[in-house]
């Protein structure tokens, strides 16, 4: 799945310096794969590698595929999970900006129920070790953290999209919360910015002094949760992706 052209390879250790699972290994010079049935597939060593010598699913970075044709091709190409960033908070009028972007989105029967809070995580480094410790109840064992890696990833800020429990939908407000959250990440995209969506953090909400700190009042269901700041990594290239398969009914 991962190739290695020892050829191209500058020996940076880039790859190994991404990668959560740990899968890269140094060796005369150039870098060598130690594993890779621990794969996530998340491309982050192939976008980042500045010679290119990293190809996934037979996919090579000089792939044509990987060239974007349109502007809104390139934006979605090149979103990324950004794992980590600069501890700059970025300004309302940049943060409102973001989210005033979802004013556009669909909305079921335009009922639009979505309500924003924004986290400075700067300002609340206690929320680290909460979800380090939520980690471990979920999952039995603590937060692995490879290369100094964080829950919350050193980002400074914490969109939270939400709604009344108490609205009057028809339907659950939860996919206008995700169009509303991809809506933001690709303006991010085009403004230079880092975002990933934080699931643990949504779930450590269901604690109510969890939730008073991320500024959620009773009666408010948190729908998701989109980290974003000035990203403190620089991408190279889109990440290597399979065919999706589809299955044609006619």
């Amino acid at each position: 799945m991962i190739t290695i052209n020892q050829d191209s390879c500058c020996g940076c250790g880039k790859c190994a310096d991404i990668c959560r699972p740990r899968l890269f290994t140094e060796s005369n010079g150039k870098m060598q794969l130690k594993d890779t049935q621990s794969c996530m597939k998340c491309g982050h060593c192939f976008s980042i590698c500045p010679t290119g010598a990293i190809s996934m699913f037979n996919i090579s970075p000089s792939d044509p595929s990987l060239l974007p044709q349109s502007p809104i091709q390139s934006l979605i190409m090149n979103r990324h999970s950004v794992r980590r960033f600069k501890q700059t908070p970025l300004s309302h009028a940049v943060l409102s900006n973001l989210i005033n972007w979802t004013r556009f989105c669909p909305s079921a029967c335009n009922s639009r129920p979505l309500l924003f809070s924004v986290v400075n995580l700067l300002l609340k480094p206690e929320l680290e070790q909460i979800l380090q410790q939520k980690h471990k109840e979920l999952f039995g064992k603590p937060f692995e953290s490879p290369s100094n890696e964080r829950v919350l990833r050193t980002a400074p800020h914490a969109i939270i999209v939400k709604a009344n429990t108490q609205c009057k939908c028809i339907y659950d407000p939860q996919e206008d919360a995700c169009i509303a959250l991809n809506t933001i990440e690709l303006k991010a995209v085009e403004q230079g910015l880092g975002t990933y969506w934080c699931g643990l953090l949504q779930i450590a909400m269901k604690d109510a002094e969890v939730k008073k700190m991320c500024g959620v009042a009773d009666g408010e269901k948190v729908l998701g949760v989109l980290c974003v700041g000035e990203p403190d990594v620089k991408f190279e290239r889109p990440a290597a992706r399979e065919e999706v398969k589809i299955t044609w009914v006619e």
